[in-house]
């Protein structure tokens, strides 16, 4: 399994350029989407089922990458740059979305 328990892949698909010249040419954009499950509503429970968090680098070859991008769900505002090294922190019960550039 990829991503540990509690981590669910909602997607992971290439983005439109919105160009008429790129119409059919494979996109080098793609956006993840993760959502984090909470088991419980106590936090003691839910911390009990912690498990380590995702790197991006382990999914993806670092030579390969050129950008991560933490976004809105809409991929419209970027909120963070990120590293291929970074942990991707999902609060409980949350969704994340991530814009990655591929070289």
């Amino acid at each position: 399994n990829l991503f540990p328990g509690d981590y669910h892949l909602v997607n992971l698909r290439t983005l439109n350029e919105n160009r008429d010249d790129a119409k059919f040419s494979a996109s080098k954009n793609l956006a993840l989407i993760l959502r984090r499950f909470a088991y419980d509503c106590d936090e003691a429970y839910d911390n009990s089922f912690h498990f380590e968090q995702p790197i991006l680098e382990h999914f993806f070859p670092a030579n390969q990458i050129e950008s991560i991008q933490q976004t809105s769900l809409s991929l419209r505002h970027v909120q963070n740059q990120l590293a291929i090294t970074t942990k991707l922190d999902v609060p409980l019960a949350e969704l994340m979305t991530y814009k990655i550039k591929m070289k």
